[in-house]
């Protein structure tokens, strides 16, 4: 099981890598990692897509959840809200 866990972790970056874009590589990769007990790191690599893919609510959904399964409720009530509402720009309003 964790070599799939290792081989998905090496697909992923690669996709990063090559499309940076791909925000459901990403995402996949914050799965993978949390699944193998690096959700730190998966929550660092969503906050830094939330960066540039601010207007994406999956990707600040997917931070939300990465925070709640770490105890950090008031960040991830936050995140969703702010994700409901459209991101910075306040597309959904």
């Amino acid at each position: 099981m964790q070599g799939d866990n290792d081989a998905a972790l090496e697909y992923f970056e690669r996709t990063v890598r090559t499309q940076p874009g791909c925000l459901t590589a990403y995402i996949a990769m914050s799965q993978v990692l949390q699944q193998v007990g690096r959700i730190e790191e998966a929550e660092v690599v969503l906050k830094q897509v939330c960066g540039f893919a601010f207007d994406h609510p999956e990707v600040w959904s997917a931070l939300s959840r990465v925070l709640f399964r770490q105890g950090k409720l008031e960040e991830a009530v936050d995140t969703i809200k702010f994700a409901m509402k459209g991101g910075p720009e306040g597309k959904f309003k």
